[in-house]
Formats: C-alpha cells, structure tokens, sequence
C-alpha cells in the first residue's frame, strides 16, 4: 500500500523492553526514504500477544528481542505460528550476538530473518525488512495466482499446489541457505584474527569486521561511508595516509598490493601489519570492489629485531672474548671432555714456558711441577666425577727450571642435554704472593719473638675498639697474664672496670693521634708505658702500640737515693766543715755547704760563679802540693792553712 508521499507503507510491531533500542529502530525505520513505517511497541511476550490479537490483519512485520523479561523471542514466535493468518506474516529475531544454535532454532520456528543487535545499522535493518516484504508479497501474489488458477482450472489445482509447495520449499530452504550462509561468514568475517573490510573503488569503506572494529576502539556506523584513509586508523602520519591513496587508486586498476605498514589503534597503540590490497573482479574482469586486509606482524617484527640485537651482541660478545682472551692478564685454557689441550692464550704460554703448539693434546702436563702430579691429578678427577670446581694452588716447572706457583680453577662446559664436553680453566701466577707470605711468616716469627721476649715488661698492639691483636713480653707471667688469655679480647674483658677505664683513657688519646708517656701500676709493680700510635701509608691512625717497662725497682732506688741526698744535706747544712762537691770533668760546683762562707770568709755564691777562688786564700807554701794533691786525690781530705782571721786549721773534703 502506497502513501501520499508515495512511500510504501508498512505495519511494524517491535517487541523489546530496551526504551533505547526501540528508539533506534525507530529512528532507522523512520529515515527510510521509501517506506513510511506505522510502529507497534510492546515490551514483553504479553503485551506483544495482547497487541496481536487485536491488530495481527494489520501488522506486516515483527521484529522481536530473543530476550524479553517474561520469555523469549521463541515463545512468541510459536505463539503467533498458532495463527493461521500469522504465517503471512515475516518475523525478524534480533540476537544479542552471534549464536548459531539460536539462530537455527528461529529459523525452524517460522522466523525468516534474524539480526545481531550489536551489528543492526538503518541499512541492515530496512534492507531486511525489504527484503522480507518483498518476499511476503510474492508470497501474496503467488497464492492470489494460485486462487485464481483453482477457479478457472480445479482439475489443475493439484498439480499447481505441487508446484506452489515445491517452490515455497524452495524458496524456505534458500532464504535458510542465505541466512545460515550470512551467519557463517558473518562468524568467520567477524572473528578472525586479521582486520578485513570493503572498499569501493574509490576508497569509501563498506564494510569492516568486528576485529578492526575493536583494535581502532570503533563503531561500525563512526566509519561506514568514509574515506578510507581518513579513518583513525591511517592517521598515525600524513605520509601513510598519501601512500594508502595511491596503493589504492593501483589497486583500482586491478593491481594487488601489498606493503608493511604502521597503523594506530585505541589508546596510542601502534602495530606493525602486512597490508594487503585485493581487486574484486566481476565476470567482465571489472574492478567492481577492493578487499582490505592487515596482518598484525608486530611480534614478528619485534622477534626479528631481537634476534638481529641478540646476534649483534653475540657478535660483540664473541670479539670481546677473543679480545679479553687475548689479553687476560691469567692464563686461560680449554679441553675436551678426556682432558685433552684444545686452546691456551698467550699468558698460559708465559707462564709455563711452553709453546701453543707444544700445550696441545696431553702436552700441557709437561709443564707441571713433578712433586704436585699427584694432588693435581686427584683434584682433576674429582673434577671429572663431581662437575664441582677445580680450585687448587700448585706449581709449574719452566724448561729452564724455573718454578712458578699458580692459582688454578676449571668448570665443565656441557651441552643444551647437561652432557660434559670439556672444561674451561684459567690459571693466575701467584708466586710474587707466594714469596710476600713465606717472606710474612718468617717476619710474624720473628716478630712474635721479639714481642715474646721482650725484656722486664709487655708489649702490646691494640685496635679501635680497645681489642688486644698482639700481646707478648717476659713480664706478662709475673703479673699473672698470657697472650692466649688476652689476644681478641678489649681491655673491659681483662682488667676490672677502674684499671680498665685507665688503660682505656691512654688507649683513646693514642688513637687519636698523640704519643703518651704515662706511669702505669698494676698489682704490685709500677710500669712506663709508652703508647704511641700506628699509622697507614696515608697517614691514618689504624693501630696503637704499648710498650711498658718494669720502673718498680728504679722507683725504688730514687726513693732511697732522694732519701740518702736528704740525710746528706741535713748533715752538711749543720756541719763546721767544709763540703764542696763538683762535677770531675766539668769541675762545676753542685754544692758548697755554709760553713764556706764562715771558715773562708767568702759568699757561697762567688764560689758558683768561680769554683776554684776556694784555692786563692791557701797558704803560699800549700798550694802546689794542694793542687798537686786535689787533682791525684780528688775526694780524698787533706791538711792545709788558711791566712785569714780567725787563724785555724781545717779538714776540706771534696766530694
């Protein structure tokens, strides 16, 4: 039936509880330039049946959700197929995606179409309902023909029912063929991994597949009709947008191209694809269509890179290594799995005396030192049967005999399978070491019997902490300790808290920096310690030394000689004779007593200032023999006569 605007005029009942899809369907249906659409809605399979009951004369097309809140699209499907007059009638199911199974059981149903919600655009749907109308008006037609013909012909009437049903069978099992064929390729277009769509020969996109959809983060209907390089996905630089219209202008020409490319997708991702473009040819051989197609080879591509990087850096690696051998300051060499030279560098040759040539094959033992064969040999075999380590210092006999001591270490190298295939080893010359240690041993020995004989004291080496490293000397026994008892342990572990804070206060001002000369008692004996401190070659105090000495006897004697100096100077103080004591070879006064100044009549200070104006008030006759004497018998007394008032003899003794 035609309108006044000309347009055909349609009944449509939709049945879906979305108020938004419905909105959409009618949008689509009223933008229809050649149908006018008059719409029935019901939001369920009852309200749906109430509706048909009373307008199923004038409803030419059904288009109802598979999933409604009371039902699904089924039940209604087979509660209209109970109608009679339904069967004029096209249904169209609606799916929310691709599923087969339900789409089959539409179809056996009565349904004559079905569609994919997510993928219904206006062109989808009006040329479904088209295409649906149409056949229901042939339908119409050919059963008004058939009326007609039982009229005029019954006796024919048979054999056009034959023909009717046969065609109508026919017409059933192709639309079924065209939906199940459209289901299919719509599953295969939709879900492969590659993006797939059509063009026409101007670059105008048709169609694409769910695929491309997704990686652009795209709707449908957002590229349909556009230029195809205007499409996000193209607009990743102008350059690749210029170089898609001319591959595409070729491919119009019947060309196939085919090219690497970058292509944006949602969120900034770039990939790299193989981009093909395909003509699609009717039978004249016309372009009529160009089939897009990209193959995201980013993985290939980054796998390739990797693999160039990792074969650059094994190259790189490998001249590294021959470099490194090269020039290794130790001796590298390598072996089969039975032992047998295969390589040494120039430094296993300088070590060994030996040749390249001549280290080949079992040569190398050659050069071992003929008293460590043995132990080397064992560690090799342990070597062989563990996997572990070989880790050994032994030693290398030069042709010259020359003797070398080596630090040898060698490790299997085994296959992709763990199967031993030889051995890698290095060998570094260590006899410098070697020489320093025996040449360290012989000095600690000594320098442990210095410390353990050192006379009438201690001597004692100490760290940061107050730790004794070094501890020796004759006097520990006699105050009760031993090194054994005090190497490793800090003073607070030793002594009791007061001497220990003591010794600690010395130890501090050693350490930093300073000599300290102190006096030290302990039980009872008094000690002189010196402490002084040890410094590296920069100059950084990193030890302090001890050394103390026995002072409990000399103590003793100054006491007893400032005892005796104080006796003799009472004594003399009060003495009526003269005492004067001079140095022998200097002849400096050190004392002259008060009697001086009574018997001589002379300051004892003009006796300092000259010491011999004592023997200028001597008799004349005595003073030869007195000089004469003083100097035979210095110390001893002697007689003599002094002209001075009072006249008296006197005793001088000269100490």
């Amino acid at each position: 039936m035609n309108t006044k605007s000309g347009k055909l005029a349609t009944t449509i009942l939709i049945v879906d509880d979305s108020d938004t899809d419905c909105v959409m369907y009618s949008r689509y249906l009223n933008s229809d330039v050649t149908t006018q659409y008059h719409i029935l809605e019901a939001g369920t399979v009852k309200d749906a049946l109430e509706i048909w009951q009373t307008h199923h004369n004038e409803i030419d097309v059904v288009l109802v959700d598979y999933n409604l809140p009371d039902g699904d699209g089924l039940e209604l499907l087979e509660a209209v197929g109970k109608d009679c007059s339904a069967a004029k009638v096209p249904v169209i199911i609606i799916i929310a995606q691709e599923n087969e199974s339900i789409a089959t059981s539409a179809i056996e149903k009565g349904a004559m179409d079905y569609l994919v919600k997510k993928d219904i655009t206006k062109f989808s749907l009006c040329h479904s309902i088209h295409r649906l109308s149409e056949i229901t008006t042939l339908k119409h037609k050919h059963q008004e023909a058939i009326k007609a013909i039982a009229i005029q012909q019954a006796e024919l009437y048979k054999s056009l029912q034959t023909i009717n049903t046969s065609l109508e069978q026919k017409v059933a099992d192709h639309i079924r063929e065209i939906t199940a064929s459209e289901i299919k390729f719509r599953a295969i277009f939709n879900n492969t991994f590659q993006f797939i769509g059509l063009l026409t020969i101007d670059g105008i996109l048709l169609e694409a597949n769910q695929t491309a959809l997704d990686f652009g983060g795209l709707q449908l209907e957002d590229v349909i009709n556009l230029p195809f390089w205007e499409i996000s996905w193209w607009n990743i630089s102008s350059e690749t947008q210029d170089r898609l219209k001319q591959a595409i202008a070729c491919a119009a020409q019947g060309e196939f191209i085919r090219y690497e490319v970058d292509v944006l997708g949602a969120g900034g991702q770039i990939i790299t694809i193989d981009f093909s473009l395909r003509p699609l040819k009717n039978q004249l051989g016309e372009v009529i269509m160009l089939i897009p197609e990209g193959r995201d080879i980013s993985d290939n591509k980054r796998i390739e890179r990797e693999r160039k990087e990792i074969e650059e850096a094994l190259k790189e690696s490998q001249q590294r290594y021959a470099t490194l051998v090269a020039s290794a300051p130790v001796g590298i060499y390598r072996t089969d799995a039975q032992g047998n030279c295969l390589y040494v560098n120039n430094q296993w040759c300088e070590n060994t005396g030996l040749t390249s040539e001549e280290a080949l094959g079992t040569g190398w033992q050659k050069a071992l030192h003929p008293e460590d064969l043995n132990i080397i040999g064992n560690q090799w075999h342990h070597l062989v049967q563990t996997g572990e380590t070989f880790s050994l210092e032994y030693r290398f006999q030069k042709p010259d005999g020359g003797v070398i001591w080596v630090f040898g270490q060698a490790v299997p190298e085994k296959d992709a399978e763990g199967t031993i295939t030889g051995y890698v080893g290095t060998i570094t010359n260590i006899t410098d070491r070697k020489l320093a240690e025996e040449a360290l041993l012989t000095s600690e020995q000594l320098y442990r019997t210095l410390v353990d004989n050192f006379p009438n004291g201690v001597v004692v080496l100490f760290d940061h902490d107050l730790r004794y490293l070094l501890v020796g000397g004759a006097g520990l026994t006699k105050i009760g300790l031993n090194h054994e008892e005090m190497e490793g342990k800090t003073v607070w572990e030793i002594f009791p808290p007061d001497v220990a804070e003591e010794c600690a206060i010395n130890f501090w001002q050693t350490l930093s920096g300073k000599n300290v000369i102190a006096e030290i008692p302990y039980a009872d004996y008094l000690y002189l310690g010196h402490h002084i401190p040890v410094r590296d070659d920069q100059g950084n105090v990193i030890a302090g030394i001890l050394m103390t000495q026995d002072i409990t006897e000399r103590k003793k004697a100054e006491e007893s000689l400032r005892d005796s100096e104080e006796r003799f100077r009472q004594f003399a103080e009060n003495s009526r004779s003269v005492m004067l004591l001079r140095q022998l070879d200097s002849g400096e006064l050190l004392y002259v007593n008060p009697a001086y100044e009574q018997i001589w009549g002379l300051t004892c200070e003009s006796l300092h200032e000259n010491p011999n104006s004592w023997m200028d008030c001597l008799h004349p006759d005595d003073r030869e023999r007195i000089d004469v004497a003083y100097q035979e018998t210095a110390g001893q007394g002697f007689l003599t006569h002094i002209p001075h008032p009072p006249v008296s003899q006197s005793v001088i003794s000269d100490f």
